[in-house]
């Protein structure tokens, strides 16, 4: 069994799609209430620009929930944005960055708006880097690694997203 968490308007064919909106070939769930698979019965698990838009606690609890269903050997695919790029392009002023994902001529030539949106807009609730998100996986049991710009997961490759794969050990 595989699963599509917050997965929007865009369902995976043969994978169980889940969010919070009803869809054609997706199921309406609150996902911060729990996955209804029982223990040990995913083999993969992703999502897409979804974690971002939960508080760290119910996202911290969603993860757990993550290592409850997935099988030994099951992996875990998440995509998000990364706050680290995020802020290193307010600091290094990367304008070609900002322009490149839409945040430059929306926000009037503004870094300080750019920013904000950034990590404010789009129901966005905590914004997670590479340390925070592979230490949260890391304390549940997790192996993890970072997905590198070259085999970027997901659909939208945005040049601020982080992407990282969890796996549950076998044994």
């Amino acid at each position: 069994m595989k699963l599509n968490l917050g997965c929007g308007a865009y369902p995976k064919e043969g994978w169980t799609n889940y969010d919070l909106l009803a869809y054609p070939g997706v199921v309406s769930r609150d996902l911060t209430r729990g996955l209804p698979e029982p223990a040990g019965s995913v083999s993969l698990i992703f999502s897409e620009h979804f974690l971002e838009h939960l508080d760290q606690g119910p996202a911290l609890l969603l993860l757990k929930d993550c290592w409850r269903v997935l099988r030994p050997g099951g992996k875990l695919q998440l995509v998000m944005p990364d706050l680290g790029r995020i802020a290193a392009m307010y600091h290094t002023k990367d304008y070609a960055l900002l322009r490149s994902i839409g945040l430059w001529e929306s926000n009037q030539g503004s870094l300080c708006r750019a920013l904000n949106q950034a990590m404010r807009a789009w129901g966005h609730k905590f914004l997670w880097d590479e340390k925070e998100i592979a230490e949260a996986l890391e304390a549940l049991g997790f192996q993890t690694r970072l997905v590198g710009d070259d085999e970027k997961l997901g659909n939208r490759k945005l040049p601020t997203d982080l992407g990282i794969e969890a796996v549950k050990p076998i044994s």
